[in-house]
């Protein structure tokens, strides 16, 4: 049990869901945004429920794949850091995790999964749905990130 939430929820959805719900989103959450660098994006408008954000403009890339373009941004240690401590810091005021990218379907997907792989060791939601293709990189990022620094705690 975290606080007085006894489970946290987690929503993946694409920025075209986001932007028709965001306003009115009626429940105390944390929002973590991947945007495509170079892509123009309405601005974020957030309803009073919302805890913090945390906006990555990272590619939907894998190291390998990003080889064969330098101009690729990939998710980064301190892009896990940052998820990292905004989790720590509401998950005792929040009922949910909303994660937000272009399509709804990798880099949130992976987020939505490592995050709740250490709060609740369980993944399935997102492993266990043909709707989702995790983007390992990412998922991978945030758990040897969490590990490492448990380890140095």
């Amino acid at each position: 049990m975290l606080g007085t939430i006894d489970k946290i929820h987690f929503s993946i959805m694409s920025f075209g869901v986001w932007r028709q719900v965001s306003k009115e989103y009626p429940y105390d959450f944390i929002l973590i945004r991947y945007k495509t660098p170079r892509i123009n994006y309405h601005p974020t408008i957030l309803s009073p429920y919302c805890h913090g954000q945390v906006e990555l403009f990272v590619h939907d890339y894998t190291p390998k794949e990003a080889l064969q373009n330098p101009k690729i941004i990939l998710f980064s240690k301190n892009h896990a850091k940052k998820i990292l401590d905004l989790v720590e810091k509401e998950k005792g005021n929040i009922h949910h995790i909303i994660c937000v990218c272009d399509a709804g379907i990798s880099r949130s997907s992976a987020t939505a999964a490592a995050i709740s792989k250490i709060l609740y060791n369980d993944d399935s939601f997102v492993f266990d749905s043909p709707r989702y293709v995790p983007n390992s990189h990412i998922y991978n990022t945030i758990l040897k990130t969490y590990y490492e620094r448990s380890e140095q705690s």
